[in-house]
């Protein structure tokens, strides 16, 4: 089904509040003729989106719904992510949500009864969602409805529980970015003077614990980005494409993750022991389950 489906019927959009893409409300119901249906998922931005939801509907649409989806987030992309082994230096901050942000479209697009989608992603979050929408409703349309959020400073950024990302885009290569641009790290000059130190405890490869204290997958992850952050771990820069990204969760769980080693990742009970100190992060050593030792013993 093409866009022209939407006409004089019901579109469900992805909408993250910036003022761009509050735009293209508007700007779908005047093209097609539709009624909007705004949807909103909180997926780890650290904001208020109540105001997002009041800005949607100031924007024209008819309907807001705001979904708290950290969870499933943290369950379905980022503990696939972990568990593959990306690398943390990805375009991670919105990438891994894609799938995510696709089915949640179509799930509200079929309460609305909406023959339409649309989101304001780039080509690369267009063919990635369109691509998801389609395994699950190959009926469906899916409308590009291009905006970017954009910080005070001109630039690009995309945040998700898992991380942030920053298009520097139009900046010089090798130029350094602003210290106002991040949010997530502190400079390694200015991390505390003694290290922090972590014990991660997994079951099966996943991070149940941080410090003896078991926590729920979002909990840990925020706990983790804010210990590692503060110790000016997770900041990662790549000159070439002019981007930058901060994920302080994602840089210790993995390298922490994979300093159990294929088996330990499959058993429960094993523990890893890191030290944060001034924007690096060394493994400290590793606990193997008791079995797993006796074994190696033997």
């Amino acid at each position: 089904m093409t866009a022209r489906a939407a006409r004089k019927g019901r579109i469900v959009f992805a909408c993250s509040g910036g003022p761009g893409n509050s735009a293209a409300i508007p700007w779908l119901a005047a093209k097609f003729g539709a009624e909007i249906v705004a949807m909103t998922l909180d997926i780890g931005q650290a904001r208020e989106l109540e105001s997002v939801r009041q800005a949607a509907l100031a924007a024209g649409a008819a309907r807001a719904h705001v979904l708290d989806v950290r969870d499933e987030f943290a369950r379905d992309c980022i503990l696939g992510s972990l568990r593959a082994g990306a690398a943390a230096d990805d375009p991670l901050a919105h990438a891994l949500a894609r799938p995510l942000i696709a089915r949640k479209l179509v799930e509200i697009a079929r309460i609305e009864e909406a023959t339409a989608i649309a989101h304001g992603g780039d080509d690369d979050d267009h063919a990635a969602i369109e691509a998801a929408a389609h395994a699950i409703d190959p009926s469906i349309s899916v409308i590009p409805a291009s905006a970017a959020p954009v910080s005070a400073h001109g630039y690009i950024i995309h945040r998700t529980l898992w991380g942030r990302s920053i298009d520097c885009g139009f900046r010089e290569p090798g130029d350094e970015l602003p210290e106002e641009v991040y949010a997530l790290t502190a400079p390694a000059t200015r991390a505390p003077d003694a290290p922090a130190h972590l014990e991660i405890a997994f079951e099966a490869g996943l991070p149940v614990a941080v410090n003896g204290v078991p926590m729920p997958l979002t909990e840990l992850i925020e706990s983790v980005t804010t210990i590692a952050g503060n110790h000016g771990v997770g900041r990662v820069t790549n000159a070439a494409s002019r981007t930058a990204c901060e994920a302080p969760a994602a840089v210790v769980l993995q390298a922490a993750h994979a300093a159990l080693g294929t088996a330990a990742r499959r058993a429960a009970g094993a523990t890893v022991r890191m030290e944060l100190f001034r924007g690096r992060h060394t493994i400290v050593s590793t606990t193997l389950p008791k079995a797993r030792r006796a074994a190696h013993r033997s």
